[in-house]
């Protein structure tokens, strides 16, 4: 193990930013100057309540770095569970409810259609067959060509337009990055403190498996790994995580790590059986049309993963049924749409409150290569979608949440390596705008699938998403010397083009950037 961190050498503080004393007018930095009793009660006279809580609010955000940030989101109102700008350059801007009401009715489409049995859905085929050349031609006609809601690009827009906290008392300049927001983000000796695991002094799946004398390392990791499944225990689980799993245990670890049993047991295959029977007996026609096309244009067109479009398809279009979803995730964006039926009652549309959007079959396709049922690769992305992916697509003040995520990204790349941070600003590019993409979709859509799962088991063994910012980091770091060079958007597009990704290493990035001095 490695040898703890001096603390006391290593004073903590926000990365490119100097901290200052809170302002000495502010009546509360200190006891002192608090008087022994208040006169009117404060619920008397709103005036000095409004002030006093101004002041509050402004040194709890100072030493917390995230209490206010809900309340200052002036440019944003909460619509239908959707953020969305009050200002922007895009007249049509709507929430993505509104979104999805919108290609309904240009689509004349139903939110949700209740088919009563199979003979009404043969009746309907017959009667479409009848109807020939004459429906094909209407369809054609009058049906327009559908499309994704938003993207990771829209998201990212929608984080840039928060506007900056106030009543800070620090400068504006120090907002470097798109995030104006500003959070209290762990720096580098943190870092180092979290994924301690890392250290290069210990073995670890990814290295060390890979190694001509490797036979001894890898038994010992196969012996470990099946005593941890037996023993189904969350945290031992998620320790073993921390240095990764044996592409052989991976599927069976996750589970353990994330609250089940090793192997899928009959009931949840009875579950898994009830949504794929409620995906025929109820349509979504928007939502499953979005997420089928997701799964052809991401997952078909990916040599890795285009063998399983059609399980993948099934388990999205039955994560979309699983109303499991609303109560536990950690993190929920949106709120689900109701479709009233011609009995006047009300159907919740998805069930899982989950809208499609382009990419999201990336958070289930790695598990394809880990599992051969529909029902094993169902449970396992639904657990890590409520524990980790649905925080990576809700814009809130949240520690561990999609602005503090990309946030940390911003600050540990700027305290890294200002240089690189400053020459990218100067020809047009913001870091994050290359990096929001990759962190939004976890990797997904950067490394090859082994390396992927490298870093996930770290993900799911600490269970912490600041590591996609460290790594993310990582790969401007391990590109400095080409970026340094690049004269304009378009050379550094080129950087970072094709299939630039497929030969990332993700352990040693993450070490060389957490302890460079110990690999030199």
């Amino acid at each position: 193990m490695p040898p703890p961190s001096d603390r006391s050498q290593h004073p903590r503080s926000s990365p490119g930013v100097a901290l200052r004393s809170p302002p000495s007018h502010n009546p509360l930095s200190s006891p002192s100057s608090l008087p022994s009793k208040l006169s009117p009660p404060l619920s008397e006279n709103p005036t000095l309540r409004e002030e006093l809580l101004s002041y509050l609010e402004r040194d709890v955000f100072y030493l917390e770095g995230k209490a206010a940030v809900e309340k200052q989101v002036l440019g944003l109102v909460r619509e239908d569970g959707a953020l969305t700008s009050k200002k922007t350059n895009k007249t049509s801007l709507r929430s993505i409810n509104d979104e999805i009401r919108a290609v309904a009715m240009e689509r004349q489409e139903a939110m949700a259609k209740v088919v009563k049995s199979s003979r009404d859905d043969a009746s309907r085929e017959e009667g479409a067959a009848e109807r020939g050349e004459e429906g094909e031609a209407k369809t054609a006609s009058e049906k327009k060509k559908i499309r994704f809601i938003f993207d990771s690009e829209d998201l990212l827009d929608a984080c840039k337009r928060i506007p900056a906290t106030r009543n800070l008392g620090m400068d504006k300049d120090v907002t470097y990055g798109l995030i104006k927001v500003m959070f209290a983000t762990p720096d580098l000796v943190d870092m180092r403190e979290k994924f301690r695991e890392l250290h290069p002094h210990n073995l670890q799946v990814g290295i060390d498996d890979i190694l001509e004398d490797s036979s001894r390392f890898v038994a010992h990791r196969q012996a470990l790994g099946l005593k941890v499944i037996e023993e189904e225990y969350i945290p031992i689980a998620r320790q073993y995580c921390k240095y990764g799993v044996p592409s052989s245990l991976r599927g069976r670890v996750y589970r353990v790590a994330m609250g089940m049993a090793g192997s899928v047991g009959a009931k949840e295959r009875r579950y898994f059986s009830g949504l794929t029977n409620s995906m025929k007996a109820l349509k979504y026609p928007i939502h499953d049309e979005l997420f089928t096309m997701d799964c052809v244009t991401t997952v078909a067109n990916d040599m890795s993963f285009f063998p399983f479009a059609e399980p993948l398809t099934n388990v999205v279009l039955a994560f979309s049924r699983d109303d499991w979803l609303r109560e536990m995730s950690r993190a929920r964006a949106n709120e689900c749409l109701e479709h009233v039926c011609e009995d006047g009652s009300t159907i919740k549309v998805p069930a899982s409150s989950v809208h499609p959007f382009k990419g999201f079959v990336k958070y289930a396709s790695p598990l394809a290569l880990t599992y051969q049922e529909e029902e094993e690769i169902y449970f396992t992305f639904r657990a890590m979608y409520a524990s980790l992916w649905s925080k990576l697509n809700t814009i809130s003040s949240k520690e561990g949440e999609l602005l503090h995520v990309v946030k940390t990204f911003e600050e540990l790349l700027f305290a890294l390596h200002p240089g690189l941070f400053l020459h990218l600003l100067s020809i047009g590019v913001d870091p994050l705008q290359v990096a929001f993409p990759w962190i939004h979709l976890a990797f997904s859509n950067v490394l090859d699938a082994e390396q992927l799962l490298l870093l996930w088991d770290r993900l799911v063994g600490y269970d912490d998403l600041t590591i996609l910012s460290l790594f993310a980091a990582s790969i401007f770091l391990f590109r400095a010397e080409i970026l340094l060079c690049c004269g304009s958007k378009e050379e550094v597009g080129n950087v970072f083009k094709g299939n630039w990704g497929r030969r990332l290493k993700v352990v040693p990035l993450l070490q060389a950037v957490l302890w460079p001095d110990v690999l030199k």
